[in-house]
């Protein structure tokens, strides 16, 4: 089992990295084709300002390393660990993916 809580935390660790080069290639791309067109402010927050990505996994890791020390690791402890860590890549990946969208999207006032 514990086994299984360090490959979680390595799969939250996989989602930020790829998160961060999608982000940075995006951004080299824009700075290049679309240096005059406006970027949203979601995008500017997730996207631009992408160092958080890195520090994203370090709680799941700190967490990890406290379980594996314990002598035993209850079920609960695992499956809410799993959770979170679940939680976590699917916000990291909807936002990154919702703040390269954006830029793509025209937005029509009614």
């Amino acid at each position: 089992m514990k086994v299984s809580l360090w490959l979680f935390a390595l799969a939250l660790a996989i989602v930020c990295v790829t998160s961060w080069v999608i982000s940075h290639l995006l951004v080299e791309a824009w700075h290049q084709k679309f240096a005059s067109v406006p970027i949203p402010e979601f995008t500017r927050l997730i996207l631009l300002s992408n160092g958080w990505l890195f520090f994203c996994p370090v709680p799941w890791v700190v967490c990890a390393a406290f379980l594996t020390y314990r002598k035993q690791i209850t079920p609960g402890a695992a499956f809410v660990f799993a959770g979170t860590v679940c939680i976590a890549m699917t916000a990291i990946a909807s936002s990154v993916a919702v703040a390269a969208l954006l830029p793509y999207v025209r937005l029509f006032r009614f």
